[in-house]
């Protein structure tokens, strides 16, 4: 068995690989390895998890950065993704939707309301 090398060293090159390229899929190719190998080793193994997750988050401050200058050097588009992802309260999409059943609209009472403020408004009028 001398020819096989222990987990830590699969695990290690994975999490190098990860680094390297950023991506899991293109790390498990690159080190021979099969995703659901590297999912088991997430659930199971609370270092590897924790050292994966770091890797990641210097993944994604490395693409903020990038963004960021993009945004810089005048990319209107990267600008806007910084915006929405820094300030989403003022700059992210927004959507409303609505679902009105005719059934809920109570179009008496809406009636009575308005011949009610029109009869207000005349005798405003007439005094």
């Amino acid at each position: 068995m001398s020819g096989v090398l222990p987990t830590s060293k699969f695990k290690q090159a994975f999490l190098d690989a990860y680094g390297e390229h950023g991506t899991l899929v293109t790390a498990a190719k690159v080190t021979g390895l099969g995703r659901r190998t590297i999912y088991n080793w997430r659930r199971d193994d609370p270092e590897f998890e924790e050292a994966f997750g770091t890797i990641r988050e210097t993944l994604i401050e490395v693409l903020e950065r990038s963004v960021y200058q993009q945004a810089l050097d005048g990319d209107i588009q990267a600008a806007m993704f910084m915006l929405k992802a820094m300030r989403p309260e003022i700059y992210r999409d927004r959507y409303e939707i609505r679902n009105v059943q005719a059934t809920e609209i109570d179009t008496e009472g809406a009636r009575e309301r308005l011949i009610q403020k029109l009869t207000a408004i005349e005798v405003k009028q007439l005094e």
